[in-house]
């Protein structure tokens, strides 16, 4: 996977990829997902620190669906972040 602010030094893999598929341009990459290139290049420089756990919560599934948390939850309650107080907030 290539997130080009953390690990730039993949992208030298490129010539060998295009030598072994025959190709003069172009080239193949794993690139992450919306979620992913949001919060990495955050954590990235904390490893040093070596935090033992992150804790990382996306509602990807919802947001694709184009639905908002508040009118999405089925069990009546509502956004934990408005906490009650309607969707003006």
């Amino acid at each position: 996977m290539m997130i080009p602010e953390i690990n730039p030094d993949h992208a030298a893999i490129i010539p060998a990829q295009r030598r072994r598929l025959g190709c003069k341009r172009g080239f193949v990459a794993v690139k992450p997902n919306c979620s992913l290139q949001s919060y990495v290049p955050a954590i990235d420089p904390l490893m040093p620190f070596g935090p033992k756990d992150i804790f990382v919560s996306t509602y990807q599934a919802i947001s694709g669906a184009g639905k908002t948390f508040t009118t999405c939850r089925d069990d009546g309650q509502r956004d934990p972040v408005h906490q009650g107080r309607g969707a003006e907030v």
